[in-house]
């Protein structure tokens, strides 16, 4: 069997497209589960933690944000 060089990242989640509905749901519960519990009406750092999540970079995110 032959494996390719390089990354296929449109095959990868062609073959995982059954967990994009859960992953979506996900977020948006987690999102307002949130903002509920935090007691707070601003959405900015939730959906900047939201949108680091969809993006696969949330490790950097929270690197980024976490102080010293």
């Amino acid at each position: 069997m032959e494996q390719q060089a390089g990354l296929d990242l449109r095959g990868f989640w062609a073959r995982r497209r059954r967990l994009l509905p859960a992953l979506a749901v996900l977020l948006v519960v987690g999102t307002r589960a949130t903002a509920v519990i935090r007691g707070r009406p601003s959405w900015t750092p939730t959906a900047v933690s939201a949108l680091a999540a969809v993006t696969d970079s949330s490790n950097w995110w929270q690197a980024l944000e976490t102080p010293v």
